[in-house]
């Protein structure tokens, strides 16, 4: 009866990961067809404009105050760095592990960033991002997306998800790659009305909280 019950619930949680992997090739799929304009929602149909990054976005630098003044450390302020969003598990970040005080804000380019930033790693891990829930600093391994009015930041986000290759090919460097501000702003792109980039986003984010859901 013992291992009657565990088979059950093996085949369950393998049943489950198939199901995760299809939702996920569904996604991957909708994510490129709908972010390119290749598949329109039901009641769009406007010409997308050609655009770049940078018409569409501010981009702000991160900085890292000096790691031996102990007063510029252990504050308040959410300072986020490269690894931290490559582990995490959605789109969106609210805490780091590491926060710096007001001094270390002062004496150091970092800066804070409102909520919806996009955080978009520059460094390494080339092209990973997450949005800003509240007000936060990075280092400088980032580029960080202030949306400009008319753009919708996640869907944004989604559109830079698609874009590492590109991102990749543009950056620079010798000891590591790095993507300049320049680089990122002169990337072109197509970008629909606000009213359809909330739609686009709003299919791809309810597909992905499905499966954070079914993960979970």
């Amino acid at each position: 009866a013992i291992s009657s019950i565990l088979s059950d619930l093996d085949n369950h949680i393998d049943n489950l990961g198939k199901l995760i992997e299809k939702k996920k090739d569904i996604r991957d799929g909708a994510l490129e067809d709908l972010i390119s304009g290749k598949t329109r929602l039901d009641g769009f149909d406007d010409v997308w404009q050609e655009t770049t990054i940078g018409d569409c976005t501010y981009i702000l630098q991160g900085g890292t105050p000096s790691t031996t003044n102990a007063n510029y450390w252990n504050g308040n302020i959410v300072w986020v760095t490269p690894s931290e969003i490559t582990k995490l598990k959605g789109m969106f970040i609210s805490d780091s592990e590491r926060k710096i005080t007001e001094s270390g804000l002062k004496n150091s380019s970092a800066q804070i960033l409102p909520a919806g930033t996009i955080l978009l790693c520059s460094r390494a891990t080339i092209g990973e991002l997450a949005i800003a829930e509240k007000p936060m600093t990075t280092n400088q391994g980032f580029k960080n997306l202030v949306c400009k009015v008319g753009i919708d930041n996640v869907f944004m986000a989604y559109l830079l998800s698609t874009l590492k290759d590109i991102m990749i090919s543009k950056a620079k460097g010798t000891t590591f790659l790095e993507l300049s501000k320049k680089a990122l702003e002169t990337i072109k792109v197509k970008i629909p009305k606000y009213e359809e980039q909330q739609a686009i986003a709003s299919v791809l984010t309810a597909m992905d909280k499905e499966i954070e859901h079914l993960e979970a």
